[in-house]
């Protein structure tokens, strides 16, 4: 083989070799660096695979309200607001884009969730259904650590509720005023009977069918 030749395709396995050790690395990075597997889904409804970040470690971590996507192959990561995305997904975690706006009245907080009122924010979906169940995250500024809210949304209401209340537990009444519209469940929570949040949602979905 011409000396030229060979030189050359030596160069180009040079290259090869530098570009895949480049892409290793930056792989190897991402993943040590809170990205994990996931994928976004647009408002185009498009679905985007690839390394999900939205937050970092704890204490002392960083919640991100404009979350960051790394596709297989691409040099730069993409970020998206809530108002770019439907949903997106990190790990086993999946999370949507809802509209909220947190309105005071006579020292009771209301929760308006409508489309064009107030802004969108990321929440944790942690069940789905007529009645799902979602967590609200914000990062506690005095320990570092993530905290979230308890939320319940009826799939025909304009309106979310908080479902718990610190250490006080479950909002009965607000709860039970909520699901009025199965008085069976609203009696059971305003009774003494030990429900979870998932017991609830279960119960209402159940009733629904």
């Amino acid at each position: 083989m011409d000396f030229r030749y060979k030189s050359t395709f030596n160069r180009i396995g040079l290259i090869v070799i530098i570009t895949s050790l480049f892409y290793l690395n930056i792989n190897t990075v991402l993943a040590q660096s809170d990205y994990l597997n996931g994928y976004v889904v647009t408002n185009q409804n498009d679905t985007i695979y690839g390394l999900v970040k939205d937050r970092t470690k704890e204490p002392f971590g960083k919640l991100y309200t404009v979350i960051r996507l790394k596709k297989e192959g691409a040099l730069f990561t993409k970020k998206y607001a809530p108002s770019d995305l439907i949903s997106y997904k990190r790990g086993n975690d999946i999370f949507e884009s809802l509209w909220l706006l947190e309105k005071s009245e006579f020292f009771k907080t209301r929760y308006i969730n409508k489309k064009g009122i107030g802004k969108q924010v990321f929440m944790m979906v942690m069940a789905k259904g007529n009645l799902s169940y979602y967590h609200w995250e914000w990062r506690d500024p005095d320990s570092g650590y993530y905290m979230y809210m308890e939320m319940f949304k009826k799939e025909k209401s304009d309106e979310m509720v908080r479902a718990v209340q610190g250490v006080f537990g479950i909002k009965r009444k607000v709860v039970a005023e909520y699901l009025s519209d199965q008085p069976d469940l609203a009696n059971r929570i305003l009774s003494d009977e030990e429900l979870s949040l998932f017991d609830i949602v279960e119960i209402y979905n159940n009733s629904m069918q």
